[in-house]
């Protein structure tokens, strides 16, 4: 099955999208091992071919761009998310992405009972909640010696997010452990273009 598409920037600088690569996840387990990586040719163009039974879904993310978020991504002209199904009976797949660089950016300071956590990390979760090949999907930062965090470059939307104590953060490949993180997280709306500030008490040591 043969995939083509263009990648395109609502970006204040366009030509900073030279580095990017298309990456193709499955997101069952038995719809292909690896994820496929694809190189941007002139003019934003790619194509890719792989072996995909049935009305597979896939799910698509951008690499080699830190400084972008995907805003909008459409297949065969109607919009889709970022994970979305492959019609088999379609005479093609076109697939059409754009990106921007007016990410969102969230700062704030790590604590608990008014003093810094020494080795504490933030967790940050799209929501819902993704997953990818059955693990959720999280951003993470590590706090500073002042408790101090940021993330940069964010997609706009809801997120939740909650500090982790170094403990608890040993623990992160335990199964289920993020859906217990999720419980006590406190929900963040990120807007495009914009910081945001939260100050966060470390309830999981």
């Amino acid at each position: 099955m043969k995939i083509s598409g263009e990648l395109s920037c609502d970006c204040k600088k366009p030509d900073d999208t030279a580095s990017a690569n298309v990456i193709f996840w499955r997101v069952h387990e038995d719809v292909f091992p690896h994820p496929q990586n694809q190189r941007i040719g002139k003019l934003g163009k790619f194509d890719t071919l792989m072996a995909m039974p049935g009305d597979s879904e896939i799910e698509l993310t951008v690499g080699g761009s830190p400084n972008f978020f995907i805003k909008s991504i459409q297949y065969n002209g109607a919009e889709a998310g970022v994970a979305f199904p492959l019609n088999r009976n379609a005479p093609e797949h076109l697939v059409s992405v754009t990106l921007s660089d007016k990410g969102a950016e969230i700062s704030g300071k790590v604590s608990a009972n008014d003093s810094v956590v020494d080795g504490a990390h933030v967790v940050l979760m799209p929501w819902p909640i993704t997953t990818r090949e059955g693990y959720q999907m999280y951003t993470e930062a590590a706090a500073d010696a002042n408790g101090k965090f940021r993330f940069r470059n964010l997609a706009p939307g809801k997120y939740r997010i909650i500090s982790i104590g170094p403990a608890a953060w040993d623990t992160r490949g335990r199964p289920d452990i993020i859906n217990h993180w999720i419980v006590v997280a406190e929900d963040i709306r990120l807007e495009e273009s914009r910081a945001s500030t939260v100050d966060l008490e470390c309830r999981i040591l």
